[in-house]
């Protein structure tokens, strides 16, 4: 301390990372009363045993302490990892000095276990934010889902990860009306269509007031065979009328997406910002000239990311349509697929999304021949300004 007062009095926002178990008290003498955010990054956890219970003690004297030292504080997050993680994981979460801070509003935990009491806790605390991510929090053994939970009444943002049989476990009993971002990060299925109970769960649950779905699926092994298609395993989904935002993350897995399948993914979101569709493409492709289905139904899209295309047939010019969408960015395959006439696709490109960003889609590299598409955009995109200041 400094002269009894705070290292560094004007403080908001810290990370702490964790040295030795004897290191986490000494933050108590650095953060001040007006601390509004802290990051306690407790690290890998010992497999001694006396080591752990140092370890423990000193947790629970810093969790005790940030009452009294920092009541103001508004974002806490607690990490750590380790092979003890499941044994010493129920007792790193203190209720009791957690639930003190009156202020906390956004709590992010990663690495500790949850039990029915502690999931009571955060249902009712008041929380606007909660962030629990893999291997983060993982139902105690013996976790039942024998009644529903009724609080959880402010939450707005949730973020969680585990596998699929804690997390439609977790949301059978839970029902925040007001949660408005989703973000789920899914291990444990042997194939991507296991996931349908979970989904139709979320779609009978949350559509009055979802507004943004993030959703990461990861199955055990590579699935290179096409499973189902976007519209079969997304269905329950496509009813969430309200989502501005809409990300579907399958790694290494094929998934159909047939021309067929495009309007009604674009006519399910008519208030969407962005849509972000990221998997294997399956064995055939959907046509460029089905972009226009989003173009006519998402009329705020900015944002639109899809995985690969056939680009070797293009409509002819008679049949481009001039839209003027506000699109200011677009992935198709990661822009890094074979395009063999990449003048004729710019072409294409400009007269559906005249407004896309050459910068912003050319952010995350980008192959070749879509070096050209975008060359050739910026030459319209150029020539049009040009004109508009010359008849100006």
């Amino acid at each position: 301390m400094n002269n009894n007062h705070p290292l560094l009095p004007a403080l908001k926002k810290i990370t702490w990372l964790r040295e030795t178990p004897a290191s986490i008290p000494g933050l108590l003498l650095i953060i001040p009363r007006s601390l509004r955010g802290l990051h306690v990054d407790l690290g890998k956890l010992s497999s001694n045993a006396k080591d752990q219970e140092s370890f423990l003690s000193a947790v629970r004297e810093l969790l005790n302490g940030l009452f009294t030292d920092a009541p103001l504080i508004e974002k806490l997050a607690i990490s750590c990892s380790g092979p003890e993680l499941l044994y010493l994981g129920p007792k790193l979460l203190h209720i009791g000095p957690i639930s003190e801070l009156r202020r906390l509003r956004r709590l992010d935990l990663f690495g500790t276990i949850m039990d029915l009491e502690f999931l009571h806790f955060l249902s009712v605390h008041g929380f606007h934010a909660l962030t629990i991510h893999p291997p983060a929090i993982t139902l105690a053994s013996g976790f039942t889902a024998t009644k529903t939970l009724n609080g959880f009444q402010t939450l707005n943002s949730l973020s969680l990860g585990g596998d699929l049989q804690q997390l439609t476990q977790l949301f059978t009993i839970i029902s925040p009306p007001l949660l408005s971002n989703l973000s789920i990060r899914m291990v444990g299925l042997a194939k991507v269509t296991d996931s349908a109970q979970f989904l139709s769960i979320l779609g009978q649950k949350l559509a009055p007031s979802l507004h943004r779905i993030f959703l990461l699926i990861t199955p055990f092994a590579v699935n290179a065979e096409a499973q189902s298609s976007v519209v079969e395993i997304c269905r329950p989904l496509l009813g969430l009328r309200n989502l501005v935002s809409f990300e579907f993350i399958v790694p290494q897995t094929r998934i159909a997406f047939p021309d067929y399948e495009l309007p009604d993914v674009a006519k399910a979101w008519p208030n969407a910002t962005k849509i972000a569709l990221n998997f294997w493409h399956g064995p055939v492709m959907p046509s460029v000239h089905s972009l226009i289905h989003f173009a006519l139904h998402c009329p705020q899209l900015k944002v639109l990311e899809l995985p690969h295309f056939n680009l070797n047939t293009l409509p002819g010019r008679e049949e481009y349509p001039v839209l003027s969408h506000g699109l200011t960015r677009l992935t198709l395959g990661h822009n890094k697929c074979n395009v063999p006439r990449p003048k004729d696709l710019a072409e294409f490109l400009d007269c559906l999304f005249p407004e896309l960003s050459i910068p912003a889609c050319r952010a995350n590299g980008i192959g070749a021949d879509w070096e050209l598409v975008f060359d050739s955009l910026a030459t319209y995109q150029f020539a049009r300004k040009y004109e508009m200041v010359r008849v100006g």
